[in-house]
């Protein structure tokens, strides 16, 4: 339940949401005696939602993000006890009832950790995701890449494990952990979304897991795009929103007890006690 609040109160605090509600706001009191406060709220937001959709600072807020953590050497490393991937990259309600798995803007996770899975057919192949409205495998995306994808890739399920309860990148690590007995603490590769692997690699750290980051799903090319603004409204909106709605995850994760570390780096210590 906890969960489910923090996203509803998280959606409400998107930075595009909060200059929406204050125009929306001055809309209707603009018809008021409140002329004054219909024109500070306008103002606002009008000009929130300019800055948020065609300036860079969405740009300035991801960067930082997408390039904490670079992908693991895979040449020097050696083989890992398995891949981890999180979901988030496969729209479980269209798939149910399309009968087929059907990725978003995400997916490249799932195609990644697929591509480590050939590369390394001995290890251990985790997909954590869950439906976010409920436990039942069938309606989750674990469910959905365990049904279409990897029959459509002609890969085996002897090595692979399906985690699919999870709804938060909390329940992401420790419904792993529930599911590898003793073995989190060998060497794991984790992919997830480049802007999402510091929270990430916090989480499953403070899970207690040894875990090597696989970023994937990267928004920006590299620094050339820092200053880069933006050309159509929605674009700048969007990269707002994920930024700041990340960002805002890693404090309240850190504040939470939920990770170690407020930004959590290479540089973290890989392996505490997950009650330290």
């Amino acid at each position: 339940m906890n969960e489910i609040i923090a996203k509803v109160l998280t959606f409400f605090v998107f930075p595009s949401h909060l200059m929406l509600m204050m125009v929306v706001l001055g809309s209707l009191l603009i018809w008021s005696n409140r002329q004054r406060i219909a024109k500070i709220l306008l103002s606002i937001g009008t000009l929130g939602l300019v800055i948020l959709g065609f300036s860079p600072l969405g740009q300035v807020l991801m960067l930082p993000l997408e390039d904490r953590f670079p992908p693991a050497d895979l040449e020097q490393f050696e083989e890992p006890a398995g891949i981890i991937v999180l979901g988030g990259g496969v729209d479980p309600r269209i798939s149910v009832s399309r009968q087929q798995a059907t990725l978003n803007a995400a997916g490249e996770r799932l195609l990644a950790g697929v591509q480590l899975y050939r590369r390394y057919p001995s290890s251990t192949f985790i997909y954590s995701g869950g439906a976010g409205n409920g436990n039942s495998e069938s309606q989750s995306e674990a469910g959905q890449v365990k049904r279409y994808i990897f029959p459509a890739f002609g890969i085996p399920l002897d090595n692979a494990i399906f985690e699919h309860q999870s709804r938060s990148t909390y329940e992401n690590a420790w419904f792993t952990k529930k599911l590898l007995d003793n073995r989190s603490g060998q060497t794991w590769l984790l992919v997830t979304s480049a802007y999402h692997m510091p929270r990430a690699m916090g989480v499953f750290r403070k899970a207690g897991f040894r875990v090597s980051a696989w970023p994937t799903d990267y928004r920006m090319r590299n620094e050339s795009d820092r200053f880069k603004p933006f050309s159509r409204m929605f674009n700048g909106l969007r990269r707002s929103d994920t930024a700041v709605r990340e960002w805002l995850a890693l404090g309240i994760y850190w504040l939470t007890g939920k990770t170690n570390d407020l930004f959590p780096g290479p540089e973290s210590d890989q392996m505490r006690e997950p009650n330290q």
